[in-house]
């Protein structure tokens, strides 16, 4: 009788050994999975993002525009964003400077994707004041995964105005359509309209170093 008892214990032992492996096989496999997706979704939409900005360069400069946004991203990445979110930094300027529309990125990336894009998109009708009111508006009363998408763009601006500020000094500000004045007004109500991103331990570094690059580019 108790070899019979511990016969049946093995079998429960090992059965339930087999389905533990079982499920740590199968969870890893849902990762690959998720992984692969995910690659092959940020690959497709850099190449869509590619595309979209062929033959676009940065204001002023002779640097290729997807630039931008690829840096958008990884400063996204930098934050720990998920993936509709490093899908929008590479994708945050094409409703507004290219022919994409909102439906090729609802079908190709889906609607969050979609959602933040277009939140983050400027109405190129209206002033440049107009335009910049909405935005910082619509920043202050936005989600954290928006002020995030935002504050990635912004920090690769500036990033990129520095650098050119320090090479060709105040002609930098020759290539924008509003003077350095409104640029440093626009730049601060962002600041301030992104000021709790500094309370949160993956987006600090990053909110210090928009406060940072703002006081270097516009004050110093």
């Amino acid at each position: 009788m108790e070899n019979t008892l511990l016969k049946g214990n093995e079998m429960t032992v090992n059965a339930i050994v087999n389905h533990d492996e079982i499920l740590r096989h199968e969870t890893a496999e849902q990762h690959r999975n998720s992984y692969e997706t995910g690659n092959d979704l940020l690959d497709s939409a850099l190449l869509f993002a590619s595309e979209c900005h062929e033959g676009q360069v940065r204001k002023g400069t002779s640097r290729p525009y997807i630039v931008h946004p690829m840096e958008t991203m990884k400063i996204l990445s930098d934050m720990k964003a998920d993936l509709s979110l490093l899908i929008a930094g590479l994708l945050h300027d094409t409703l507004e400077d290219t022919r994409a529309t909102e439906e090729e990125i609802i079908k190709r990336f889906g609607i969050e994707v979609a959602f933040l894009v277009v939140a983050h998109s400027e109405d190129k009708s209206k002033s440049w004041d107009e335009r910049k009111k909405r935005a910082i508006q619509q920043v202050r009363e936005g989600s954290r995964r928006l002020k995030m998408l935002v504050m990635a763009d912004k920090v690769s601006n500036l990033r990129s105005l520095y650098r050119d500020q320090k090479q060709i000094g105040e002609k930098v500000w020759e290539r924008f359509n509003a003077p350095k004045e409104k640029q440093a007004w626009y730049y601060s109500e962002m600041k301030e309209a992104l000021s709790e991103m500094e309370y949160y331990p993956e987006t600090k570094d990053i909110y210090l170093e928009m406060a940072e690059l703002c006081r270097l580019v516009f004050v110093t």
